[in-house]
């Protein structure tokens, strides 16, 4: 009995060898993310790997981080430079400062980045966001970002979304930002 037919057989043995070999550099930054308390998103699938049992064996890119509620620190962001294709990295209540910004500028593909209470970042940091040219949504609530930032985030011309609730920006800033981003949905 046949169980295949050759045009099968032949794509299935395609397949296997389309996963290619893994890019050490984002295995380390999969291990780093778990190692953290994260968890991550493949590129193509929808739920998140919660263990180093779940890494993909070949050939594999991030598409979302996760690191919420984890405090992490400037330092913890450097393996995950090598995340080119990422689009979206949650790091709510971190410990990163604006220096630690400066790590963001390798991810030229993000799309949603939420900073929610990271409580280091100051209108400073601001200036790392710039070289972010697919951001669309920023969260950026309960930080130490006041009007000193607004330059930096009027840069920001492909935003949808910006979240600002807790922050000291003025009604004069939130005007400013409101009438040089438009068609972004800034929120205070």
């Amino acid at each position: 009995m046949r169980c295949f037919g050759w045009g099968t057989l032949c794509l299935m043995l395609f397949c296997l060898g389309c996963s290619g070999k893994p890019d050490p550099a984002v295995t380390a930054a999969a291990e780093q993310v778990l190692k953290l308390g994260g968890t991550f998103i493949v590129q193509g699938y929808t739920v998140p790997i919660k263990t180093a049992a779940k890494i993909p064996p070949g050939k594999f890119s991030i598409q979302t981080v996760h690191l919420n509620g984890l405090k992490v620190r400037d330092e913890q962001l450097v393996p995950l430079q090598s995340l080119t294709s990422l689009e979206e990295l949650h790091v709510e209540d971190s410990y990163l400062t604006d220096d630690g910004m400066a790590h963001l500028q390798a991810f030229k593909s993000l799309q949603d980045l939420d900073l929610h209470k990271s409580l280091y970042i100051t209108d400073k940091g601001l200036e790392s966001l710039k070289t972010l040219p697919k951001l669309t949504k920023l969260e950026l609530s309960y930080t130490r970002i006041g009007d000193g930032g607004i330059d930096a985030l009027l840069t920001l011309k492909q935003l949808k979304t910006l979240h600002l609730s807790g922050t000291k920006v003025t009604p004069a800033g939130l005007k400013k930002l409101k009438d040089g981003l438009r068609g972004c949905e800034v929120l205070k």
